[in-house]
């Protein structure tokens, strides 16, 4: 997996399918991809699933939660995590 780490904050900006987001999850920032985004009663939904994992989250992100969206990515350097939580596990 590759992680992104440049965001961009703008709230002009365009979230599109594929994109990874940062987004308020109850306190916490996430950092998922953006897998499906469906307009409903003119409100846009994003779903979103971390890379990592196998299956989508459940429920889904509205643009009020979204921080920010990636601009830049580093590739591989989400490795390492991986290999440490094989290690340990």
């Amino acid at each position: 997996t590759d992680t992104d780490i440049t965001i961009d904050a703008s709230a002009k900006q365009e979230i599109k399918n594929g994109q990874v987001i940062v987004y308020d999850s109850e306190g916490l920032k996430m950092v998922h991809r953006v897998v499906d985004i469906k307009n409903v009663n003119g409100e846009l939904r994003y779903y979103t699933k971390g890379d990592a994992n196998e299956k989508m989250d459940v429920g889904y992100i509205t643009k009020e939660k979204i921080i920010g969206a990636t601009k830049a990515r580093i590739i591989w350097i989400g490795y390492p995590t991986i290999w440490f939580r094989d290690l340990f596990s």
